[in-house]
């Protein structure tokens, strides 16, 4: 009987890590407010702000448009990994 458990514990510990180290992103769609390029912030017009990694090379988003944020929570912040406009 012992022989079958260790292996049972190590084979379930083994397929559980990977889920609890997934950062799970979400995906937002919303109308911009405001956008700054040398603050990397973005902001939708319900008041949800993403930050923008200092080497985010993305278009300049106007006040209006509508885009869909790709994000994860980091902490305090929410961490937008894309952006882009939707028609």
């Amino acid at each position: 009987m012992r022989s079958h458990l260790l292996p049972a514990i190590l084979f379930a510990a083994l397929a559980v890590a990977p889920a609890a180290f997934a950062a799970a992103t979400t995906t937002t769609v919303g109308t911009v407010k405001e956008f700054s390029g040398k603050q990397h912030k973005l902001v939708l017009a319900d008041g949800t702000a993403f930050h923008l990694h200092k080497h985010y090379k993305a278009h300049t988003f106007k006040a209006g448009e509508k885009v869909k944020v790709v994000w994860e929570k980091k902490g305090k912040t929410q961490e937008a990994s894309r952006v882009w406009i939707v028609k």
